[in-house]
């Protein structure tokens, strides 16, 4: 739901699909694309590189990546991380940012429509 809203956030018009079983979906888009990696089903590491994840990593596309940690070492720091959960009737969200991206992350998060119901804990 979360890659679904960015990616159509970004401009895509056409259905958005989920990469459980393809891995990677693209999308091209007017300001370039948009690689959502899903690596669920990696049963090991070794498995990220020969699907070619850095390839993917190292363009100068958007990359969302679900399950990263299947990657193992072979994932490099985030620029932004977003862990989403449960929380009692609703979810809960943390985004962690590189320092040069915090600030104007923070700005749109307080930017939103109140009924988001944004919380910044520093």
């Amino acid at each position: 739901t979360m890659a679904r809203g960015f990616i159509r956030a970004r401009g895509y018009r056409d259905k958005v699909k989920s990469p459980t079983f393809t891995l990677v979906e693209p999308y091209t888009l007017a300001g370039g694309i948009i690689y959502h990696l899903d690596l669920y089903r990696l049963d090991h590491p070794g498995e990220a590189e020969a699907m070619g994840l850095r390839d993917y990593l190292d363009s100068e596309a958007i990359c969302l990546i679900e399950w990263p940690e299947r990657a193992g070492d072979r994932m490099p720091l985030a620029t932004v991380e977003v862990n989403c959960d449960i929380s009692g009737v609703g979810r809960s969200v943390r985004i962690r940012a590189h320092k040069l991206l915090r600030e104007q992350l923070i700005a749109e998060l307080v930017a939103m429509p109140a009924e988001n119901a944004v919380e910044i804990i520093d």
